[in-house]
């Protein structure tokens, strides 16, 4: 019984026509045999298009999944004025020398009117400059928020530049302040 088996699966892996399994006549190498594989895929246009369609495709779609954001970066948060505890203006980033302080505390008019610019400023885009004044507001809730501003153009934690309509003003007001 166990004979009739080996037969019978011998004679059935050996039939191979039908199952789509190649199998030659003369076997060369299994690189020959990938080869003409390969050769059989390059003529085949149709097949090739599909990979590149699907391809295309893709990668538009992974393009495309990080720009769902709703809120631009270049949007900017306006400021209430009864939030604000104190704001500070600078003429350097930090403090350089000790006896040389170069920091001047903003009354309630100044800081109202600066306020009242940066909630009505108008987008310039992006730029770069470098900063001649920091500006940093500190809120009743112990948060504080730093811009850098040159001239009219004034900016918070990015590129993005607003415009604050006035290029004399924080010039006039640094040597004003005490």
């Amino acid at each position: 019984m166990s004979i009739g088996v080996w037969l019978l699966i011998i004679k059935f892996a050996a039939r191979n026509n039908g199952g789509g399994v190649r199998q030659e006549s003369n076997p060369q190498s299994p690189t020959a045999y990938s080869s003409e594989r390969y050769r059989a895929f390059k003529d085949n246009t149709t097949l090739r298009q599909i990979a590149y369609i699907l391809t295309f495709i893709l990668s538009i779609l992974l393009i495309a999944c990080g720009q769902t954001k709703t809120k631009s970066v270049g949007d900017k948060q306006d400021i209430e004025l009864a939030t604000i505890d104190n704001v500070e203006l600078r003429k350097h980033q930090y403090q350089k020398d000790s006896l040389n302080i170069n920091l001047k505390l903003l009354n309630g008019e100044q800081s109202k009117w600066l306020v009242d610019k940066w909630n009505n400023a108008k987008s310039k885009g992006l730029c770069k400059y470098i900063p001649i004044y920091w500006l940093t507001i500190h809120f009743k809730d112990g948060s504080k928020r730093t811009f850098i501003i040159n001239g009219q153009s004034i900016k918070e934690s990015n590129d993005y530049c607003f415009d604050l309509g006035d290029n004399l003003y924080l010039d006039q007001l640094w040597t004003k302040t005490e």
